[in-house]
C-alpha cells in the first residue's frame, strides 16, 4: 500500500474549492503578469505548478492565445480541474 503525503491528501480534499479559496489572492497576479509578459496570441505559455490552472486560463483568454497552454502539476485532483478550463494542456508529472 503507498503512503500518501500530507500534500497529496491536502490538495485531494481541497482541489474542487482551491479556487474559491484563492481565486481573490490569484487574481491580482493577471495584470501584472499580463504587463510583465506582453503576451501576444502567437506566443506559448507553459505554467509549471499550475495547480488549478486558474491564471495559465485567465493568461489564455486575455491574450487571446491561439495554441493551448501547457500546465504541469503533480497533483492528480488538481489537474482534474485544469483539465475543465478552456485554452490548457495539463500534464501531471512530479519532480522525481
Amino acid at each position: 500500500m503507498a503512503v500518501i503525503g500530507h500534500h497529496t491528501f491536502h490538495y485531494r480534499s481541497v482541489a474542487e474549492k482551491f479556487d474559491y479559496f484563492y481565486q481573490g489572492h490569484y487574481e491580482g497576479y493577471i495584470p501584472v503578469l499580463m504587463k510583465w509578459l506582453d503576451l501576444k496570441p502567437s506566443h506559448i505559455v507553459a505554467d509549471i505548478g499550475s495547480g488549478t490552472g486558474f491564471i495559465a486560463e485567465q493568461l489564455y483568454e486575455l491574450s487571446g492565445l491561439k495554441q493551448s497552454s501547457l500546465v504541469r502539476g503533480s497533483q492528480r485532483k488538481m489537474q482534474e480541474v485544469a483539465q475543465q478550463r478552456k485554452g490548457l494542456y495539463p500534464v501531471q508529472k512530479t519532480a522525481q
